[in-house]
Protein backbone atom coordinates (compact mmCIF):
# COMPACT_ATOMS: atom_id res chain seq x y z
CA UNK A 1 0.00 0.00 0.00
CA UNK A 2 1.87 2.77 -1.18
CA UNK A 3 0.46 5.28 1.10
CA UNK A 4 1.49 3.38 4.00
CA UNK A 5 4.40 2.71 2.92
CA UNK A 6 5.30 6.51 2.58
CA UNK A 7 3.89 6.87 6.24
CA UNK A 8 6.43 4.30 7.43
CA UNK A 9 9.37 5.89 5.68
CA UNK A 10 8.70 9.05 7.15
CA UNK A 11 8.32 7.78 10.71
CA UNK A 12 11.42 5.86 10.10
CA UNK A 13 13.49 8.59 8.76
CA UNK A 14 12.48 10.86 11.70
CA UNK A 15 14.36 8.89 14.19
CA UNK A 16 13.47 7.29 17.53
CA UNK A 17 15.48 5.85 20.16
CA UNK A 18 13.60 2.64 19.82
CA UNK A 19 14.06 2.51 23.78
CA UNK A 20 10.91 -0.16 23.70
CA UNK A 21 12.39 -2.45 21.66
CA UNK A 22 16.10 -2.49 23.29
CA UNK A 23 14.30 -2.84 26.97
CA UNK A 24 12.75 -6.10 25.86
CA UNK A 25 15.41 -7.65 24.11
CA UNK A 26 17.87 -6.12 27.68
CA UNK A 27 14.67 -8.32 29.33
CA UNK A 28 15.79 -11.46 27.53
CA UNK A 29 19.77 -11.42 28.14
CA UNK A 30 19.22 -11.48 31.71
CA UNK A 31 18.34 -14.89 30.95
CA UNK A 32 19.25 -16.99 28.44
CA UNK A 33 19.48 -14.43 25.65
CA UNK A 34 18.01 -13.21 22.38
CA UNK A 35 16.56 -15.79 19.97
CA UNK A 36 14.17 -15.16 17.10
CA UNK A 37 10.80 -14.81 18.86
CA UNK A 38 12.68 -11.70 21.10
CA UNK A 39 13.35 -10.09 18.29
CA UNK A 40 9.53 -10.90 16.91
CA UNK A 41 8.45 -9.20 19.73
CA UNK A 42 10.86 -6.44 19.95
CA UNK A 43 8.97 -5.74 16.00
CA UNK A 44 5.46 -5.67 18.20
CA UNK A 45 6.73 -3.23 20.73
CA UNK A 46 7.74 -1.05 18.42
CA UNK A 47 4.85 -1.45 16.06
CA UNK A 48 2.49 -0.56 18.77
CA UNK A 49 4.38 2.49 19.98
CA UNK A 50 4.06 3.71 16.58
CA UNK A 51 0.69 2.85 16.60
CA UNK A 52 0.37 4.70 19.89
CA UNK A 53 2.40 8.12 18.48
CA UNK A 54 0.26 7.89 15.04
CA UNK A 55 -3.07 8.09 17.08
CA UNK A 56 -1.51 10.54 20.13
CA UNK A 57 -0.72 12.85 17.51
CA UNK A 58 -4.28 13.61 16.03
CA UNK A 59 -5.67 13.63 19.24
CA UNK A 60 -3.54 16.20 20.57
CA UNK A 61 -3.78 18.03 16.92
CA UNK A 62 0.23 18.27 16.86
CA UNK A 63 2.15 19.67 14.02
CA UNK A 64 5.53 17.71 14.49
CA UNK A 65 6.54 14.78 15.72
CA UNK A 66 10.71 13.86 16.15
CA UNK A 67 11.40 17.77 14.66
CA UNK A 68 9.42 16.45 11.42
CA UNK A 69 5.61 17.40 10.81
CA UNK A 70 3.58 15.39 12.21
CA UNK A 71 1.91 11.78 9.60
CA UNK A 72 -1.56 13.42 10.29
CA UNK A 73 -0.16 16.82 9.17
CA UNK A 74 1.03 15.58 6.09
CA UNK A 75 -1.47 12.86 4.94
CA UNK A 76 -4.24 13.55 6.96
CA UNK A 77 -6.22 12.15 10.33
CA UNK A 78 -7.59 9.65 8.22
CA UNK A 79 -4.09 8.30 7.01
CA UNK A 80 -2.66 8.62 10.30
CA UNK A 81 -5.09 6.54 12.37
CA UNK A 82 -5.52 4.27 9.37
CA UNK A 83 -2.12 3.58 9.58
CA UNK A 84 -1.99 3.41 13.79
CA UNK A 85 -4.61 0.99 13.31
CA UNK A 86 -3.17 -1.32 10.82
CA UNK A 87 0.35 -1.17 12.96
CA UNK A 88 -1.61 -2.63 15.70
CA UNK A 89 -3.34 -5.50 13.75
CA UNK A 90 0.21 -6.22 11.98
CA UNK A 91 1.39 -6.09 16.11
CA UNK A 92 -1.41 -8.53 17.19
CA UNK A 93 -0.84 -11.03 13.70
CA UNK A 94 2.94 -11.50 14.86
CA UNK A 95 2.05 -12.05 18.28
CA UNK A 96 -0.07 -15.07 17.46
CA UNK A 97 2.74 -16.33 15.26
CA UNK A 98 5.06 -16.57 19.28
CA UNK A 99 2.18 -18.80 20.16
CA UNK A 100 2.79 -18.06 24.11
CA UNK A 101 -0.13 -16.86 25.56
CA UNK A 102 1.24 -15.31 28.14
CA UNK A 103 3.18 -12.93 26.06
CA UNK A 104 -0.40 -12.55 24.05
CA UNK A 105 -2.52 -11.78 27.16
CA UNK A 106 0.46 -9.18 28.59
CA UNK A 107 0.48 -7.37 25.20
CA UNK A 108 -3.96 -7.64 25.37
CA UNK A 109 -3.60 -6.06 28.80
CA UNK A 110 -0.89 -3.34 27.79
CA UNK A 111 -2.91 -1.83 25.08
CA UNK A 112 -6.00 -2.02 27.29
CA UNK A 113 -4.38 -0.21 29.47
CA UNK A 114 -2.85 2.54 27.21
CA UNK A 115 -5.93 3.29 25.24
CA UNK A 116 -7.57 3.84 29.22
CA UNK A 117 -4.39 5.98 29.45
CA UNK A 118 -5.40 8.16 26.79
CA UNK A 119 -8.69 8.69 27.50
CA UNK A 120 -7.73 9.47 31.13
CA UNK A 121 -5.86 12.34 29.52
CA UNK A 122 -8.40 13.10 26.92
CA UNK A 123 -11.06 13.68 30.14
CA UNK A 124 -8.71 14.89 32.88
CA UNK A 125 -7.31 18.58 33.85
CA UNK A 126 -3.68 18.52 34.47
CA UNK A 127 -3.70 21.95 36.56
CA UNK A 128 -6.25 19.87 39.05
CA UNK A 129 -4.97 16.21 39.30
CA UNK A 130 -3.51 15.14 42.43
CA UNK A 131 -0.67 13.24 42.13
CA UNK A 132 -2.64 10.11 42.50
CA UNK A 133 -4.45 10.93 39.50
CA UNK A 134 -1.44 11.86 37.48
CA UNK A 135 0.33 8.73 38.09
CA UNK A 136 -2.19 6.72 37.34
CA UNK A 137 -2.37 8.76 33.46
CA UNK A 138 1.47 8.44 33.44
CA UNK A 139 1.33 4.26 34.31
CA UNK A 140 -1.44 3.50 31.48
CA UNK A 141 -0.49 5.85 29.11
CA UNK A 142 3.72 5.28 29.20
CA UNK A 143 5.10 3.25 31.72
CA UNK A 144 2.79 -0.02 31.45
CA UNK A 145 4.80 -0.50 27.81
CA UNK A 146 8.29 -0.18 28.93
CA UNK A 147 7.41 -2.52 31.73
CA UNK A 148 5.99 -5.00 29.58
CA UNK A 149 9.18 -4.85 26.87
CA UNK A 150 10.63 -5.98 29.58
CA UNK A 151 8.40 -8.59 30.93
CA UNK A 152 7.97 -9.96 27.48
CA UNK A 153 11.60 -10.29 27.18
CA UNK A 154 12.51 -12.09 30.12
CA UNK A 155 9.13 -14.89 29.24
CA UNK A 156 10.47 -15.35 26.04
CA UNK A 157 13.92 -15.71 27.53
CA UNK A 158 12.53 -18.53 29.61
Amino acid sequence: IPLLNNVVDHILSSGGKRLRPALLILGAEMFTGVNNQVMQAAQVIEYLHTATLLHDDVVDGAETRRNELAVCRIWGNEASVLSGDYLLSMAFNLLTKLRNLEVLELMSETTTMMARGELLQLTSSFETANEEEYLELIINKTACLFATAIKTGAILAG
